[in-house]
């Protein structure tokens, strides 16, 4: 799967992002799965600032080697870090989507039974 078909894919079932992240490092910048995968748990460390920047010769250069631009390769890294800073993974996501989706059934349904 190419960079494109990538970003085509996790566009039309709305991957979140470090997935998305992930599977831009393994195809546009050469990282093994492995890599891929200690790039994710870098970015979900949110509390640690400061772990990305280990990534970021390797996805630069990565990058280049394959033929994207130094700019476009930098433009990416500070999309990773952005999305590190406040996104969360996937599972996450769709955890709090349960609680929200019941918090709000038990507030529409269970009524109180005193005003």
């Amino acid at each position: 799967m190419g960079l494109g078909l990538c970003l085509q894919h996790c566009q039309e079932r709305l991957a979140s992002g470090d997935e998305l992240f992930r599977q831009i490092s393994i195809l546009a910048a050469g990282f093994t799965p492995g890599e891929a995968d200690g790039l994710r748990r870098a970015m979900a460390a949110w509390k640690r600032k400061g772990g990305l920047e280990r990534y970021y010769s390797r996805i630069v250069d990565g990058m280049t080697a394959r033929g994207y631009k130094r700019s476009f390769a930098e433009a990416i890294f500070e999309q990773i870090k952005g999305f590190s800073e406040y996104g969360f993974p996937e599972s996450h996501a769709a955890s709090f989507a349960l609680l929200v989706y019941a918090s709000c059934w038990i507030k529409v349904s269970a009524r109180p039974s005193h005003p």
